[in-house]
């Protein structure tokens, strides 16, 4: 009886015990499925977002995935199959047939519920980009000193003041006022006296006709290159229509006010201009002025910078002029002569302001060829750094002094600053829009099938792992750059 009770109280003990281990071991097991299944989505987050296009980060220091993963169009559905083979590699870790398994995990499904594009937005993905980037080189404090020149520019009313509608409102007077004829001292077949019409003789005419000549003539020395590259705007981000779309930056910090000018320091920092032949420039030379004008041609979006170079330079020499008291003097006395010489001492003032606007036109010329040239203009003009005399601008067509002017001295803008003014000046969404059809134009030259469009920064990712055991773990990841 004591040796069969024994038997019976171990069986016990022992099922117990067993029941004990077994659950044990299903705990362990259910704990290490979650822990591999964690591990393993981590690992293939990362590993996707390791993926990021390389040319890109290169040439301007972003990182998006590129799901066209070198083929013609871009798919989330290819960035869903690499984040999927790199799950079930690392779930598949240590899975040998001579060895045993205690999870036998798989990656059962995985979707993502969430994504952003880099045109989202209207490029607001890419620029959000571009302005984290700038803040880590620069910091905050950079957006600060870049203000000051845009402050003085509106102040002075640089950006704003219309001297071309001044200057013809001004001409319309001067040409609606009838002058007196002049009698030649004959008289005709019944007698009565001849008379001929009386010339203005207006010094300002002659500055006033040259206006309708080519700017870059104006402008450029002939031995300087200018490029003549084109683009078909139809292939780029700005131009194209039906693109894919995503959350953009709704689940982030949108972009701030005051970050919008490191955007344009990023610009400037990327793009190359008109004297700049050493970047890499891709398409169009002259990437900076593409982007203020938005032409299809380097010689177009130049020449739509010297005119806006032309005008600012205009309004900076006229408000200067009219500030100065010799040379209101001088040109007030020019006007006396002229307007006495045809007898209309009614149009002395009329003639005084067109001589005032001529004359500021003459040394925005010169301004913008030294600006070209590689030398450097003040933003507002003294007495000390003003060209040309009031007769002296009657040459200034042919005016050659400006190779003596090359060097920037302190205080003075160069031409690439001076496009700075303009940028912060730009509309956001052009700038952006045109900044991607740089970023475009550089890349496909070496990958035809790169668009922004395909590029992701953000991705919402809803992993589901199984196991031969008949556990699931459901697994929730969200991850930008």
């Amino acid at each position: 009886m004591k040796k069969g009770s024994v038997t019976v109280y171990m069986t016990w003990m022992l099922a117990v015990l067993l029941s004990l281990f077994v659950t044990v071991i299903e705990g362990a097991r259910q704990r290490a499925i979650s822990i591999q299944a964690e591990t393993a989505v981590d690992l293939a987050v990362y590993s996707v977002f390791a993926e990021y296009n390389r040319a890109l980060f290169d040439a301007y220091d972003l990182l998006f995935i590129d799901t066209s993963y070198g083929e013609k169009t871009g798919s989330l559905a290819r960035a869903k199959k690499h984040f999927s083979y790199y799950a079930n590699e690392n779930l598949m870790q240590g899975q040998t047939a001579a060895t045993a398994d205690l999870t036998k995990c798989f990656l059962s499904d995985v979707s993502f519920p969430a994504y952003a594009y880099a045109t989202d937005q209207k490029g607001a993905v890419f620029e959000k980009q571009a302005i984290r980037y700038m803040e880590q080189k620069y910091g905050l404090s950079y957006v600060a000193e870049l203000k000051n020149e845009l402050i003085a520019a509106k102040e002075s009313g640089l950006l704003t003041r219309d001297v071309t509608a001044e200057r013809q409102q001004n001409q319309r007077i001067i040409e609606e006022t009838e002058l007196p004829k002049k009698d030649t001292g004959k008289v005709d077949a019944e007698g009565n006296p001849v008379l001929e019409e009386t010339e203005l003789e207006n010094p300002a005419d002659q500055v006033n006709g040259s206006r309708a000549k080519g700017v870059l003539l104006l402008v450029t020395d002939q031995k300087q290159h200018i490029s003549e590259q084109s683009i078909n705007p139809a292939r780029f981000s700005s131009h194209r229509e039906g693109k894919q779309e995503g959350i953009g930056l709704t689940s982030r910090e949108q972009v701030k006010t005051a970050e919008k000018l490191l955007f344009d320091s990023y610009i400037m920092e990327k793009c190359s201009c008109f004297p700049d032949e050493e970047k890499d420039a891709g398409e169009l030379s002259y990437q900076l002025e593409y982007i203020l004008g938005g032409k299809n041609s380097d010689i177009e979006n130049l020449k739509y910078v010297v005119h806006r170079l032309l005008l600012i330079r205009e309004v900076s020499n006229v408000t200067y002029l009219f500030s100065d008291g010799a040379k209101m003097a001088e040109a007030a006395a020019m006007a006396f002569a002229v307007a006495t010489a045809a007898g209309v001492p009614v149009l002395i003032e009329p003639i005084k302001i067109s001589l005032l606007f001529a004359w500021a036109y003459a040394e925005a010329v010169y301004d913008v060829r030294t600006l070209l040239a590689g030398g450097g203009v003040s933003l507002l003009k003294t007495a000390q750094n003003w060209h040309y005399s009031l007769e002296g601008m009657l040459q200034y067509e042919g005016d050659t002094s400006v190779k003596d002017t090359q060097e920037k001295k302190p205080g003075e803008l160069s031409y690439q600053e001076y496009l700075r003014l303009f940028l912060a000046a730009e509309g956001e969404e052009k700038k952006v829009l045109r900044m991607m059809d740089i970023v475009e134009m550089h890349l496909q030259t070496e990958d035809a099938s790169f668009y922004l469009a395909d590029c992701v920064d953000y991705l919402s990712i809803q992993a589901e792992v199984g196991s031969k055991y008949g556990y699931s773990k459901e697994l929730e990841r969200t991850f930008y750059y």
